[in-house]
């Protein structure tokens, strides 16, 4: 990374921190801490700072140098100056991080279509910048590559992963008595992701949220990938809202069981050719659940109550 070129200066603190300074002793603690941004800790052979200063008297240097910085093992330095480059040199980082997650969904919105877009950030949502950027970072950005993300989600749903939400990019860019302010805030369950990605998908927002969150908790896990599967053809059938089932009635009366008459007349149930997203859910989840019984992490009854069946044994599933 490159050299920074600056440091914020507060010419207030700097003003009643040296007011009491000579001329030639303000001159020299510019001077030095100049030095020390540039090169680090100031050498503490007087000698040859005194080269770096010029026109100033050994014994003003000294002064100032024992007024104004500490010495340690490698040389002189100021302390608030330390904490400054420290405060920059995160700050420039965060811009880094967020200059590369913003294009990262720029792009995604621009390869996705809206459904698998939203999506994406609500699968997303429960990670920050710092995460998403070494999901993302120094790899190109492609529909295949998103694809791929989106299927990855099952993943963290099924183990029900959540480690909070995006960062807030608003950060203070610190300086010389200033400090950051940090932020924390809530995760979001593996059941409102998924939640949320079906309640985009149906995109009929009536009703009561919160009944009907608790109705998808009860749902087995077996059913859900052929929901979103159903969902995404009903949506199709239905590109008129007013025509189409409340979200409530869809799920009390577990609509996806049932035939979609389409504008042609046809009937279809779903749709297999464009390997749907919720089928790939579906299988992917029920693979996941075999490893951590495979493993030892659950019992065949904790295996039944998630997926909805009991667990077939490994020598007998590609018999």
């Amino acid at each position: 990374m490159a050299k920074d070129p600056a440091f914020l200066f507060y010419s207030k603190d700097f003003y009643e921190g040296t007011r009491t300074m000579l001329p030639e002793e303000r001159a020299c603690y510019v001077d030095l801490l100049i030095y020390q941004h540039q090169h680090g800790p100031i050498p503490t052979d007087i000698k040859r700072v005194l080269l770096y200063c010029n026109g100033i008297a050994k014994a003003t240097l000294i002064a100032t140098l024992e007024a104004k910085f500490e010495a340690t093992d490698k040389g002189y330095v100021n302390k608030k100056l330390c904490g400054v480059i420290e405060e920059r040199a995160e700050f420039s980082n965060k811009q880094s991080i967020n200059g590369t997650v913003g294009q990262f969904f720029k792009k995604a919105k621009g390869l996705l279509s809206g459904e698998k877009y939203a999506t994406l950030k609500q699968s997303l949502s429960n990670k920050t910048n710092k995460e998403i950027f070494d999901l993302v970072s120094g790899r190109e950005i492609n529909e295949a590559m998103l694809e791929a993300m989106l299927i990855a989600l099952l993943k963290h749903l099924a183990n029900g992963d959540a480690n909070g939400d995006i960062e807030d990019t608003n950060e203070s860019k610190g300086g010389m008595g200033e400090s950051a302010e940090l932020q924390n805030q809530k995760p979001a369950s593996a059941y409102s992701v998924e939640f949320e990605m079906w309640w985009n998908l149906y995109d009929k927002k009536v009703g009561d949220k919160k009944k009907l969150m608790a109705k998808w908790r009860k749902i087995p896990k077996r059913e859900i990938g052929e929901i979103f599967k159903h969902t995404k053809r009903y949506v199709q059938a239905t590109p008129d809202k007013k025509y189409r089932k409340n979200p409530q009635t869809y799920l009390n009366n577990e609509s996806w069981n049932d035939e979609i008459i389409e504008s042609n007349g046809k009937t279809n149930r779903t749709d297999n050719n464009n390997e749907e997203l919720g089928q790939r859910l579906a299988e992917t989840a029920i693979r996941l659940e075999y490893e951590r019984y495979d493993n030892g992490e659950q019992t065949a009854e904790e295996f039944e109550r998630r997926i909805g069946f009991k667990p077939v044994q490994r020598h007998l599933r590609n018999a």
